[in-house]
């Protein structure tokens, strides 16, 4: 009978993390151009992006790995929880290197609203800063 009941509630713990990630979203950007002109160093320079919502929302943003396929664009896979869905995500991105932080400060951010699933977010735009 412990038994039974232990995996019951086993089984009761792992349906409610399931349903506390609402959204996964893989966000990417394209910095091709800020890589051309030299204002990205891929080897030393870092691609960050941060927002309103955790875990966007943290004390250090968030770090975004190169592509295998395209090197120029940075990816990151974020979850959010079922608590977000229906909040507006507003976020920006920004990079990080030996020279400067540069950010997207010139433009509104950009925004989402959490919603249920998995959502892939293009990278056919650039960095929005002058």
């Amino acid at each position: 009978m412990k038994t039974v009941l232990i995996s019951l509630i086993m089984l009761s713990c792992a349906g409610l993390i399931s349903k506390a990630v609402a959204q996964t979203v893989k966000f990417s950007i394209n910095i091709e151009n800020q890589v051309k002109d030299g204002t990205f160093d891929p080897e030393n320079d870092k691609v960050e992006i941060f927002g309103n919502i955790i875990p966007l929302r943290n004390s250090q943003a968030l770090i975004m790995e190169p592509e295998e396929e395209n090197s120029y664009i940075y990816v990151l896979e974020v979850e959010f929880k079922s608590f977000d869905v229906g909040q507006t995500l507003e976020y920006r991105f920004r990079l990080n290197t030996k020279r400067r932080m540069i950010t997207e400060d010139n433009v509104l951010p950009r925004s989402l609203i959490i919603r249920s699933g998995k959502v892939v977010l293009g990278a056919d735009f650039n960095f929005m800063w002058f």
